[in-house]
């Protein structure tokens, strides 16, 4: 499941110089800046805005496994791991999107 874009791992990284956050991949190259527009009530926005982006990758990923399980029912393995196993990364992926997995 080979994707286009930036290689992930991705990561919530540092604030940039104008206080806005920053997703990085794992290699260091810059994937997004969510920005707060100078209003101070819009940074907890700013910072969820992140924290989702940063789980983009592993939620796609989990999410195609979990279609491709549950359309071939048998629960194929792939990688080792049976749909009970793909269930807990999905949950794990969720959790990272919400800002609880990090």
């Amino acid at each position: 499941m080979k994707s286009k874009c930036t290689p992930e791992p991705w990561g919530v990284g540092d604030l940039d110089r104008n206080e806005q956050r920053r997703v990085i991949a794992e290699n260091g190259r810059l994937v997004a800046v969510c920005a707060h527009e100078s209003v101070g009530s819009l940074v907890p926005e700013m910072e969820a805005n992140a924290i989702l982006i940063a789980a983009a990758p592993d939620l796609l990923r989990e999410l195609k496994f979990m279609v491709r399980d549950w359309i071939e029912i048998v629960g194929d393995e792939d990688e080792n791991r049976t749909p009970a196993d793909r269930l807990e990364k999905a949950k794990a992926a969720i959790a990272k999107a919400e800002g609880k997995g990090q």
